[in-house]
């Protein structure tokens, strides 16, 4: 965290200087000072703190050592102590700002040597960071599935389930193993760790059995199971299970022998988002934006749900967010204010998605720059971004680029029920301009239309419509 500019601090006289340095500003919010210092010293005791369990878990370790040596303790218990001590190193090196390589050395001499006494832990941890390398380390690290593979080989033959799943993956795309990939001794491994609850192992072979890859004959009964058996073992590692019968509850009910449950697939998809799985939480956010699959509609949690997933790098909720901080956010029920209108954050979380490469986000950046949403008009930036979209395949961009009107980045479904309001239809009524809701056309239609009331930036489009039809009833057109 970055303190307040001072480049003016000489202007200011002395007791202007003292009023600098309260904790509190006038209005009594924390002053810049305040935080800076707040930060500066929180991250000072985190320091403290982890050196001071840093020695205590290396005074425990010396003394299981010493317990063993004078035949009072455990092999068991010595290795676990080093373990310890060795795993809190480096996973809390990131936080050292000092030292850093000599607690990183000694951690990994630690899992080296542990590993080489056979222990399984000591051996799948070893494994594993020489493929990720250390979280935090400032050294540079490429990946060794070489001395990998053969550790998670020798710790899962103790049982290891992790070591076991992580052996499968090697074998599955060939890493380490010295030979091509190998999807009999693959699936082997899989299915070992998925009888040892391993939530991944689970998935993964869920996933086999449902598409028959890896040589496997299909088999959809079979997989439901692995997939319902990994979503009750579901850890923020592996999640993926339930987001997986949540699409089935969704989409194919078949697989479940008919038994498709919208609740349940909502239940499903909490789950996993609140283990944080980026997609379950995109898809909550739109299902509750416009209350699909039984969902209420609830803008407040449509927004903390993509803002979840916009903070792990989702580009797509990064473009929703931009689409709610355009609109704004009204509760459904008594049409409070949720979040206002801002048009700044909109072309700032438009922006970030399009730099993701999202074509619609790019085409929404290009609509937002022509029109002066949030920045400046800027039409030679505005065509840059609509080739880019255009290139990308967005067909809003390649009709501009044509030369048709811009269309303001939305749900098709509100662009159909703006052009079928706008031909006279009846809002109330079943159908609309002969087109009747039970056709394909008709439904998104009637969606749109049910959506098109939510949104600000039709308010004004939908006024004008309503006064349009209220004329002609009365006789005016």
């Amino acid at each position: 965290m970055t303190s307040s500019d001072d480049g003016d601090a000489d202007g200011l006289d002395g007791s202007a200087s003292i009023s600098r340095l309260r904790l509190t500003t006038a209005d009594g919010h924390p002053s810049a000072f305040s935080s800076f210092s707040h930060s500066s010293s929180d991250r000072l005791q985190t320091q403290i703190r982890i050196i001071e369990t840093i020695d205590q878990l290396k005074h425990e370790a010396s003394l299981a050592t010493s317990r063993l040596t004078q035949g009072t303790g455990t092999e068991e218990d010595a290795a676990a102590a080093r373990f310890t001590y060795a795993k809190y190193l480096v996973e809390n090196i990131r936080h050292l700002e000092a030292g850093q390589k000599v607690h990183l050395d000694e951690g990994m001499g630690l899992l080296k040597a542990l590993s080489r006494e056979g222990h399984a832990d000591a051996q799948f941890m070893y494994a594993s960071l020489l493929i990720t390398g250390v979280p935090g380390s400032q050294t540079r690290h490429r990946p060794d599935y070489e001395q990998a593979f053969p550790l998670y080989l020798l710790a899962a033959k103790q049982g290891h389930a992790d070591a076991c799943y992580h052996a499968a993956l090697c074998y599955e795309h060939g890493r380490g193993t010295g030979a091509p990939p190998d999807p009999i001794s693959a699936v082997k491994k899989f299915r070992k760790a998925a009888i040892a609850h391993h939530p991944g192992a689970m998935y993964r072979l869920g996933m086999i059995l449902a598409t028959g890859e890896l040589g496997q004959h299909r088999n959809i009964t079979a997989s439901v199971k692995w997939l319902n058996l990994s979503a009750r073992f579901a850890t923020a590692k592996h999640p993926h299970a339930l987001y997986q019968l949540a699409l089935l509850h969704e989409n194919d009910p078949l697989s479940l022998n008919g038994r498709a449950d919208p609740d349940k697939a909502l239940e499903l998809l909490r789950r996993a988002a609140d283990l944080g799985h980026v997609l379950s939480q995109v898809r909550l956010g739109h299902l509750y934006q416009f209350g699909d699959l039984g969902a209420p509609v609830d803008p407040g949690s449509s927004i903390r749900y993509y803002s979840l997933a916009a903070q792990k790098g989702s580009a797509e909720a990064m473009y929703e967010l931009s689409a709610w901080h355009f609109t704004g956010a009204e509760d459904p029920v008594d049409g409070s204010v949720i979040l206002p209108p801002n048009d700044q954050e909109a072309y700032i979380w438009a922006r970030k998605a399009a730099e993701k490469g999202l074509p619609k986000a790019e085409y929404a950046v290009g609509f937002y720059t022509e029109s002066a949403v949030g920045v400046p008009q800027d039409m030679d930036e505005a065509l840059g971004w609509y080739t880019i979209a255009a290139t990308h395949g967005d067909d809003h961009a390649i009709a501009r680029l044509k030369g048709s009107d811009p269309t303001s980045p939305a749900d098709p479904r509100i662009l159909a029920a703006v052009a079928d309001v706008d031909g006279g239809g009846d809002i109330n009524s079943s159908s609309s301009s002969g087109v009747h809701c039970d056709s394909h056309a008709g439904k998104m239609r009637r969606e749109g239309l049910n959506r098109l009331y939510t949104v600000r930036a039709y308010k004004r489009l939908k006024n004008t419509v309503l006064e349009r039809r209220n004329l002609r009833k009365a006789g005016g057109l």
